[in-house]
C-alpha cells in the first residue's frame, strides 16, 4: 500500500545538520496498518526533491502523535520523554545515490527497508523527519515522500 506524506513544508534556507525538516508536528500517515494484523513492514521509501539538494533524513515513527514534543523547522527536534515511548521505529534516509532527472530535479527510492513497525489503535503512524547534511531549499514546497507498506498476515 502506498502512502503520501502530508504536504511538507520547509524553510527555503540553510538548514543546520539534525535539525527538525518540516512545518511542525509529526505527520500523520492515515490507516496504514489494517487493525486486524500484527504489524506493517515498511517497504520503500520514495522523496522527490524539486530543488536538487538531495538532502539526507532521519526518520522516527511514532504509533501516536507525539503531542509533548516540539518539531519546529529548521530548529533542533525535542522529543518529550513520554513521547519515547511512542517512538515504534527509526531510518536512515542517506544522501547518495540520488538520480538526477533533468539537471536539477532528483528521485531517490530506498528499496527493501524492511521496518516492522506494530499495529497501533488508530490504523495510523506519525513521522518526523531530522536532517542529516545542511541542505538549502530553494522553495518551501521542494520535497515530496512517498511509503510503501505491506500488512502482514
Amino acid at each position: 500500500m502506498r502512502v503520501s506524506c502530508p504536504t511538507i513544508t520547509v524553510t527555503a534556507s540553510a538548514y543546520t545538520a539534525l535539525d527538525c525538516f518540516g512545518d511542525g508536528a509529526g505527520y500523520r500517515l492515515q490507516n496504514v496498518v489494517n487493525r486486524e494484523s500484527r504489524f506493517v513492514i515498511l517497504q520503500s521509501i520514495t522523496v522527490k526533491d524539486k530543488g536538487g539538494q538531495a538532502p539526507g533524513l532521519n526518520m522516527m515513527f511514532f504509533d501516536a502523535d507525539p503531542t509533548n514534543s516540539t518539531f519546529t523547522d529548521s530548529s533542533v527536534l525535542s522529543i518529550h520523554a513520554t513521547d519515547w515511548d511512542m517512538c515504534v521505529g527509526e531510518y536512515i534516509f542517506d544522501d547518495a545515490d540520488w538520480l538526477t532527472t533533468d539537471g536539477l530535479h532528483r528521485i531517490k527510492t530506498e528499496k527493501s527497508v524492511g521496518l516492522q513497525l506494530p499495529n497501533t489503535a488508530s490504523g495510523d503512524l506519525w513521522v518526523v523527519f531530522q536532517t542529516v547534511g545542511t541542505p538549502n531549499p530553494a522553495a518551501t514546497d521542494d520535497y515530496k515522500i512517498d511509503f510503501n507498506f505491506i500488512p502482514s498476515a
